[in-house]
């Protein structure tokens, strides 16, 4: 249909992923005819259909017209016989849009003008899983994030949100790169029920976790620029600042610890 093709056009010039004509990726013998294709609004009940098997998440009618519609998403399908067993949702935004537990995601040195992107969804149907699927549509994206072109580059980090009990899920981003960045109590769930999550991420492009050696570095030379204080006295003046974030990031880690223990109790 024709809207499918504009739309396809508009994910082509904002996400750079040229996938309107399927292609055939190969993973083993028993998932050959596999094909990537972009979400399109046609798909929205089949793509409810693998939420309610994949997600322990009622989502409302518009957030399924927004992932199969929204050119501000990049919404990419793992398709077999038509139909759709595999999908992954990112958005690509600024870090001033983040919300604010995940504002620290990046150094004070990658934070400028940077931009992530965050996965708000990323499924296989059961019956398809331990495929390779949802490795293949992450990676894509990850390629894809790591092509050239300078609104793709200034992508530094990759992240999400997962539910502490989703061991599977868990074991899955880390055995592909991603690392704990924090800990997030009650972060799902309504009044009734609350689930705690931890926050994910994996750097890209260059992208430094918060508090690395070269933010020291960067902090250490502005505040000796700002207050007109010797060259000499850096060495001095450097182990101190070291020393007093060595001691608060430290301070951080027991105290996540220590809430970790009182949630699991």
């Amino acid at each position: 249909p024709s809207w499918h093709m504009s739309n396809g056009a508009v994910h082509e010039r904002i996400c750079g992923l040229k996938l309107m004509e399927a292609v055939s990726v190969p993973i083993n013998a028993a998932s050959a005819d596999l094909q990537f294709r972009f979400l399109q609004p046609s798909d929205v009940e089949q793509v409810k259909e693998l939420s309610k098997e994949c997600f322990p998440i009622n989502y409302p009618e518009s957030w399924f017209v927004e992932i199969t519609s929204s050119p501000k998403l990049c919404s990419l399908a793992a398709v077999r016989a038509s139909n759709i067993v595999g999908m992954i949702v990112i958005e690509v935004k600024p870090m001033s849009a983040c919300n604010q537990e995940d504002s620290d995601l990046l150094s004070y040195a990658s934070r400028k003008d940077a931009q992530v992107a965050y996965i708000l969804s990323l499924g296989v149907s059961r019956e398809n899983r331990r495929l390779g699927i949802g490795s293949i549509l992450l990676q894509k994206v990850l390629d894809h994030l790591r092509t050239s072109g300078q609104l793709r580059l200034d992508c530094k980090a990759i992240y999400l949100h997962c539910m502490t009990s989703n061991a599977t899920a868990l074991r899955f981003y880390k055995r592909l790169g991603f690392r704990e960045h924090s800990y997030l109590p009650n972060y799902y769930g309504s009044s009734a029920q609350f689930s705690d999550a931890f926050c994910y991420v994996k750097y890209i492009n260059g992208g430094e976790p918060p508090w690395s050696l070269r933010d020291v570095m960067l902090i250490v030379m502005k505040v000796c620029a700002s207050l007109e204080i010797c060259v000499c006295s850096l060495p001095r003046l450097g182990k101190q600042l070291v020393q007093f974030i060595c001691r608060r990031f430290w301070f951080q880690q027991f105290s996540s610890q220590t809430q970790r223990l009182k949630e699991n109790t």
